[in-house]
């Protein structure tokens, strides 16, 4: 069984390891998703900019609506940390919430009220899940271990889960719901799902992104 990791402590003793502060710029798209418009608590998931006013994460991170959640992409301690409203959201249409344990479909999308300049969003990879099995792949985001910044792994092994789930095999928590799994491809980061729950003590399910999530995300690059 897996184990949501939105904002519950102490859902794992240990977690992603924090990342040296010379990283973070190149994640800045990588931000904090919460109820807190200064993210004083643990609560919260993570969230990736993939357009400037579009952002992904998982689905069960939106379970309270849009007015209940703002994203600060960057996060970090020790720098100024504006937080942006989210407008609507869009979850996948075959998710059937956070009871059903059914985390193949636990990914959606966020607009925000404003867009966020001076971060380059995250690009979205062409490929399915199957594709990198066996592969290492990044794993990035915010959990409840490590409230300073952002925390990752670059060498996270991926196998087979179930329908589109994919098994990470890196540690998560708390607040890792939403981070990005990544892969680089010519010189490039790009996203090939989403961390959804947590599977045992150390690893993940993630959701590969599927034909819903890319026909949205360009409807709503052409103003659909």
């Amino acid at each position: 069984m897996g184990l949501l990791l939105g904002a519950t402590p102490g859902l794992a003793q240990d977690g992603l390891p924090r990342l040296p502060l010379t990283y973070a710029p190149a994640f800045d798209a990588i931000g904090r998703l919460g109820p807190d418009p200064k993210f004083q608590t643990s609560q919260g998931c993570t969230a990736t900019l993939i357009a400037p006013d579009l952002l992904l994460t998982a689905a069960h991170c939106l379970a309270a609506g849009p007015s209940n959640a703002v994203f600060a992409p960057g996060w970090r301690v020790g720098r100024r940390n504006p937080s942006i409203a989210i407008a609507r959201t869009l979850r996948h249409p075959d998710y059937g919430g956070i009871g059903s344990l059914q985390f193949e479909n636990d990914i959606a999308l966020a607009v925000l009220s404003v867009p966020v300049t001076g971060v380059p969003p995250l690009a979205l990879a062409d490929l399915s899940g199957a594709a990198i099995y066996n592969e290492p792949v990044a794993l990035l985001g915010y959990h409840a271990g490590a409230q300073g910044g952002l925390s990752g792994a670059f060498d996270c092994p991926v196998g087979p889960g179930r329908g589109r789930l994919m098994g990470v095999e890196c540690p998560v928590r708390g607040g890792n719901s939403g981070s990005p799994l990544l892969i680089k491809s010519d010189g490039e980061w790009r996203i090939v799902g989403v961390a959804a729950a947590r599977a045992g003590n150390r690893a993940a399910m993630a959701v590969a992104l599927d034909d819903w999530l890319h026909a949205s995300v360009a409807a709503h690059l052409k103003g659909d």
